[in-house]
């Protein structure tokens, strides 16, 4: 193929990355097919075969060294890291909670759905301390 060929296939699979968002499977296949085309340009690699396989073998390696290290660096915050954000915060109570009884707290000026973790009641105004955030509910015990 012409190195022209190979610099428009590397810029449509690159293209197609985007819209498709194929985890980077199609960009590490578009920057080789451009690396090919440009070496094709410096007139290294002559014969169809000896293309296509550098192609091949540019797509792997780049795949296999940059694929996961890009993955993780874009990768947003997971479930886990949400759960664990507030843990060791100061809420204040903003209502009498029983023991094991759900109420509400104010932590980092929001309002939230709490559970008292101790075996003591916590009244309206008391300070109280997150131990974990299970979804959109606060387990909290007396300071």
């Amino acid at each position: 193929m012409t190195w022209w060929t190979w610099i428009i296939l590397g810029l449509v699979l690159l293209f197609l990355e985007v819209g498709l968002i194929s985890g980077f499977f199609l960009f590490f296949s578009g920057f080789s097919g451009i690396l090919v085309g440009l070496i094709v340009r410096l007139g290294f690699l002559q014969s169809e075969w000896s293309q296509w396989l550098c192609f091949t073998v540019f797509a792997f390696v780049l795949i296999i060294l940059f694929r996961k290290k890009l993955m993780s660096r874009l990768k947003g915050r997971t479930q886990k890291d949400f759960k664990d954000d507030l843990s060791g915060e100061i809420a204040t109570c903003r209502e009498n909670i029983l023991p094991g009884a759900l109420g509400n707290v104010e932590c980092r000026g929001t309002t939230w759905k709490a559970r008292n973790m101790s075996d003591k009641e916590m009244t309206n105004g008391q300070a109280c301390k997150v131990l974990v955030a299970e979804g959109l509910v606060l387990n909290i015990v007396v300071v």
